[in-house]
């Protein structure tokens, strides 16, 4: 039998991010897409077309599109060993995010900030293998 602890969501790890492993060394700061933050962008984002959205009008992709902004200010946090092609270490900020997101080269970096976002697993209070540490002692 699980605990129910090993259910619940960190909501500081939801909110302020996870260090995540990307290619080449790169690491990404992510939060959840159930952190307060975002999902009170996503409706103000949306609200003005849910008239469209509602009547199945609206192309997943546009609203993907839209959702963007919010992901770059409110999901990926921060990032590291990050450079350039001439080799100049990149700064965060949701602004140069936001580039990138937009950057159809770049589409693979997006889907895998918006996964890992989708990711309950790693927002939980406690860690999976905390969990099945303290099964197999029981």
């Amino acid at each position: 039998m699980a605990k129910i602890g090993t259910l619940k969501t960190d909501l500081k790890k939801a909110k302020e991010g996870v260090w995540v492993d990307y290619a080449a060394g790169i690491r990404l700061k992510i939060a959840s897409i159930s952190s307060k933050a975002y999902r009170d962008a996503v409706e103000m984002i949306l609200k003005p077309h849910m008239n469209r959205i509602r009547h199945n009008l609206m192309p997943a992709e546009e609203r993907l599109d839209l959702l963007k902004p919010a992901i770059a200010q409110h999901i990926l946090i921060g990032w590291d060993n990050l450079e350039d092609d001439n080799g100049q270490k990149i700064p965060y900020s949701a602004a140069k995010a936001l580039e990138f997101f937009k950057d159809p080269t770049l589409e693979d970096f997006f889907s895998f900030v918006v996964s890992t976002a989708g990711e309950s697993e790693a927002y939980r209070s406690v860690e999976i293998e905390e969990a099945k540490e303290n099964l197999s002692c029981s």
